[in-house]
């Protein structure tokens, strides 16, 4: 079964419109383009349901951000301790 996630590659603010277009298969950009006409149409109503969904909807974590983080916190490790053998 599909889920709903924030996009982490196709994203302008927070990724909640590119996560929807994912979703449903759609282009982003028809995804934000309807979201700006209903949003004028609602009385920019459209900005909470945005906030909402931005606070509710999970980032979507893929392997490649994960192994990422993982190697950078690594080399950090790695860098700060060879600092520490060269101030001794």
């Amino acid at each position: 079964m599909k889920k709903l996630y924030r996009s982490e590659k196709d994203k302008v603010v927070a990724g909640v419109l590119g996560g929807f277009a994912e979703y449903v298969n759609v282009d982003p950009t028809v995804v934000r383009l309807g979201y700006v006409l209903l949003t004028l149409i609602t009385c920019f109503s459209g900005i909470l349901f945005y906030l909402i969904c931005w606070v509710v909807m999970p980032k979507k974590v893929s392997h490649e951000t994960h192994n990422t983080d993982e190697k950078n916190e690594k080399e950090e490790k790695t860098t700060v301790s060879h600092e520490t053998h060269i101030s001794e």
